[in-house]
């Protein structure tokens, strides 16, 4: 759901022209949308320094649970 009452409105009216990270069915209730790829950065760092990262199968695991191959699919599931 879109958070702002007002940003909704914007687009049941027809007023907004843009919007990011809307999910399939967001784009259901707004009528559907036009997906166009963008130029952006989605930067993660964690702290490594912690205890947590110094157990190397912890560092491989959260490598392992990030969808890259998600991330720059052109075509996007959201």
């Amino acid at each position: 759901m879109l958070k702002s009452r007002f940003v909704r409105r914007g687009f049941a009216a027809g007023e907004a022209n843009i919007g990011v990270w809307l999910s399939s069915e967001q784009c259901a209730d707004l009528g559907g949308c036009v997906v166009a790829p963008s130029v952006e950065t989605i930067f993660i760092r964690p702290d490594t320094h912690g205890p947590m990262f110094s157990d190397i199968r912890v560092r491989e695991a959260f490598h392992l649970a990030i969808d890259t191959e998600g991330i720059v699919d052109p075509n996007p599931c959201w």
